[in-house]
């Protein structure tokens, strides 16, 4: 889940004390696990998850390139953290364009938002997802920690935390966790 804090930790190891000192910071850390996520599916290719700030911090996917100003691909890039709920193998998308802020579960719906870390349990366990095998037999499929067997799914642009169903259903819920579109 974290390829680009893999290869910046090698890079590290492979220079000087320093370069090592330097990795160990939390900011490069921090730097290191941003990600972004393409849709997988063929007519989607290019199209990316990202935060809404104009539609009250909603989650969507839409097209995504490097001549796109610097706040768009903000929007498309995700900090990957361990778990809130700390679940192990799990992990939570930290908003690159609005710290403290998760690509989450609205509880009591299937909507998914990015919204503020509240400190709940709840919050925890609703914005930690689990990386599994994409269901198209590559990428990645993301299950809700909270609810197993609810996963995140791209339906017209939107983004639902769902169970699995529909003749597209494998299509539309497999990701690829590529480079971050912003530094």
């Amino acid at each position: 889940m974290n390829p680009n804090l893999v290869a910046a930790a090698k890079q590290a190891l492979a220079g000087t004390d320093e370069d090592v000192t330097a990795f160990l910071k939390d900011e490069n850390q921090h730097r290191a696990r941003r990600q972004s996520f393409m849709s997988s599916y063929v007519t989607d290719i290019g199209w990316y998850i990202r935060r809404n700030a104009a539609d009250g911090d909603g989650a969507f996917i839409a097209p995504m390139s490097y001549g796109f100003k610097q706040a768009d691909r903000e929007d498309a890039t995700w900090v990957i953290v361990p778990a809130l709920a700390s679940n192990p193998g799990c992990f939570s998308f930290e908003s690159a364009s609005k710290p403290g802020y998760y690509l989450r579960n609205e509880h009591r719906g299937e909507n998914v938002l990015v919204a503020g870390d509240d400190g709940s349990a709840e919050f925890r366990a609703d914005a930690s997802w689990c990386p599994r095998q994409g269901f198209n037999g590559y990428g990645k499929s993301f299950e809700l920690a909270s609810k197993p067997g609810v996963w995140l799914r791209n339906f017209q642009g939107r983004l639902y935390a769902i169970t699995q169903y529909g003749k597209d259903f494998d299509r539309d819920s497999t990701w690829m966790v590529i480079p971050p579109y912003a530094d």
